[in-house]
């Protein structure tokens, strides 16, 4: 553990932040460089993004593995969007959860390895929704998928033994809305 960050600290992210910024007195600029200090330092548990669209445009470099026991969280009144570019993939998490996001153009915009929360996510336009791999276990809540049917193969793909426990989901997508395979659960 490092001393000098209290435990259950968070970073903040904003397009105006500065990723030479110390995270514990001012924003950083990019999701990347969050992730990279969570990864690190444990004592970090929440990454909140203000309000803005992260792509490549603002130094983002798709994607990233989210650290276990992180919560990405956006604002409740305004959007935090994740932009990728159509091929590549966005987030992928281990343990943690998502907030308030929106992620969009993506290969596959959100995938679980294992027991996480997505609560007032929004996908868009991205060839794969969310991929719940092997033992995953989502908890989703107000998850609201959409895209263009040229874009979206599938909404939301569950193989082998995935679960996924859903409150308000709304899936609108030229491909399947859902498609559990092998002894996933829905």
């Amino acid at each position: 553990p490092d001393a000098s960050i209290p435990a259950g600290s968070r970073i903040v992210v904003s397009p105006d932040g500065d990723d030479a910024n110390d995270p514990l007195v001012a924003p950083v600029r990019t999701v990347r460089r969050a992730i990279d200090l969570a990864a690190r330092h444990a004592e970090y548990t929440t990454i909140a993004l203000r309000e803005g669209r992260y792509s490549a445009a603002t130094g983002e470099t798709f994607p990233y593995a989210v650290p276990s026991g992180v919560t990405i969280a956006g604002p409740l009144d305004r959007e935090a969007a994740l932009i990728g570019d159509g091929v590549v993939d966005g987030l992928t998490l281990a343990d943690g959860a998502l907030v308030s996001i929106a992620l969009e153009s993506f290969g596959t915009a959100l995938t679980a390895r294992a027991s996480s929360t997505w609560t007032d996510v929004v996908i868009r336009d991205s060839h794969v929704g969310g991929l719940l791999d092997q033992d995953a276990s989502v908890t989703a809540r107000h998850l609201q998928i959409s895209a263009a049917p040229e874009k979206c193969r599938v909404g939301l793909d569950l193989r082998d033994r995935a679960a996924l426990d859903a409150t308000g989901l709304a899936i609108a997508t030229g491909g399947e809305a859902v498609f559990a395979h092998d002894q996933s659960t829905v």
